[in-house]
């Protein structure tokens, strides 16, 4: 094998290895993103109502609680429940 030959082979296992790990990985990340968005969405309601009822931080901070316990969670039911 010559070493061009070596080095085309290096770089089809190395790409093959690496969308591979991507793909194990997927669950993983789907449920940071479950996360994010639970956060930011939960915590962007809770904003609203602070402004509609004048009293912030108090639902910013029960929106952004409760996103983070959602979050966490779906990263539980994900780690625990894996088949």
């Amino acid at each position: 094998m010559s070493p061009q030959e070596d080095k085309e082979n290096f770089t089809v296992s190395t790409f093959r290895r690496m969308s591979e790990l991507v793909r194990q990985s997927s669950p993983y990340i789907g449920a940071v993103y479950v996360q994010m968005g639970a956060i930011v969405l939960l915590g962007g309601i809770g904003y609203m109502m602070d402004r509609w009822r004048d009293s912030f931080p108090f639902y910013f901070v029960i929106g952004i609680g409760v996103g983070i316990i959602v979050g966490l969670y779906e990263l539980a039911k994900l780690m625990l429940y894996k088949k």
